[in-house]
């Protein structure tokens, strides 16, 4: 079995233990004009979590607190980030949050992609 890199070494596939869920989502303009997204039929993965940063600071004079962070899923086509503009494409849903996909890249030669993910306020 290949082990795939991450910052703190190698994950093997028996580390991905937590269940996630991607989900597809499209926009489209609202009956006030303002974008609405709409989910399609979420599926499900295995995951490896690693939390990257975690930050506070102030935007427009409101309290902000992004949170970074990695997840590592198994290779699916539909995921591909050579074929398909995640980020666009998809949110992320675990623990009862929804997250913000911000950058994928493949592992190895498909052995899964690494997706970096902002926790979505509210």
């Amino acid at each position: 079995m290949a082990l795939q890199r991450t910052r703190n070494g190698p994950v093997g596939a028996g580390t991905r233990d937590r269940y996630v869920y991607l989900v597809p989502i499209s926009q489209s303009k609202g009956s006030t004009g303002f974008p609405v997204e709409t989910d399609g039929t979420r599926f499900p993965l295995w995951a490896y979590k690693e939390e990257m940063t975690g930050q506070e600071r102030v935007l427009a004079a409101q309290l902000s607190a992004p949170y970074t962070t990695t997840w590592e899923v198994d290779y699916r086509p539909e995921i591909d980030p050579d074929l398909v503009s995640v980020p666009k494409a998809f949110v992320l849903t675990a623990e009862g949050r929804r997250f913000d996909i911000v950058t994928a890249e493949m592992i190895g030669r498909k052995a899964g992609v690494r997706l970096s993910t902002l926790a979505r306020m509210g």
